[in-house]
């Protein structure tokens, strides 16, 4: 569960570091350099920071369901079987 979650956790996080680093630095968004399409392009990067705190949760629910059920999409909608 550990690895699952730090591997799905760290695919976020340079996610949000190509949209920070450049404008940390005093640059523009990489995915949406020119201003009309800034908000609709680059900013959902931005917007995805929140979600890096309940992502390792997730991870750790989706690896315990898949153990338990088996199933790799629903796990956690199916009855685990004895």
């Amino acid at each position: 569960m550990l690895v699952n979650s730090v591997i799905m956790t760290l695919g976020a996080l340079v996610w949000v570091l190509l949209c920070y680093v450049p404008l940390l630095s005093g640059g523009t968004i990489v995915f949406g350099s020119d201003p009309r399409t800034a908000t609709a392009a680059g900013m959902g990067g931005i917007y995805y920071l929140p979600l890096l705190v309940p992502w390792p949760l997730c991870a750790c629910l989706y690896t315990f369901y898949f153990r338990k059920t088996g199933r790799v999409f629903a796990g956690s909608l199916h009855r685990a079987e004895s």
